[in-house]
């Protein structure tokens, strides 16, 4: 599993997490310099805690959707070099499809918002 979180991991599926933690959660492991890791985070907190946009933290249930897309990253990968390939504008809307049609999950908006805010997509 390429996902975000082990869901055993999680302690309480009533939680309530902030765009910071996801930040944390999907940069865990990902090949980046510290400091490159920090210029995310530096973004979702200029984002969420100084209230350019509207901080409603994330769901449980939001972690896990997005988690078992994450599932399906390799078949992502390919959709999205399609997209590029085609010359195509890969947007929100563009994110929200490509996880219906590889993971059979509907993305949050705010899923997809806190990601494009976190790549500067």
């Amino acid at each position: 599993s390429r996902g975000v979180v082990d869901e055993e991991a999680v302690v309480s599926t009533q939680s309530t997490g902030t765009e910071e933690d996801f930040a944390n959660l999907l940069l865990l492991h990902a090949t980046l310099s510290p400091q490159a890791k920090a210029k995310f985070i530096r973004r979702i907190r200029k984002a969420y805690k100084k209230g350019e946009q509207e901080s409603m933290g994330i769901t449980f249930d939001q972690l896990m959707t997005f988690n078992h897309f994450l599932d399906h990253l390799d078949d992502v990968e390919i959709l999205v070099s399609v997209y590029f390939a085609a010359g195509m504008k890969f947007n929100k809307a563009s994110l929200k499809k490509v996880a219906h049609v590889v993971a059979d999950v509907e993305l949050d908006s705010h899923i997809i918002d806190v990601v494009f805010t976190i790549f500067d997509l």
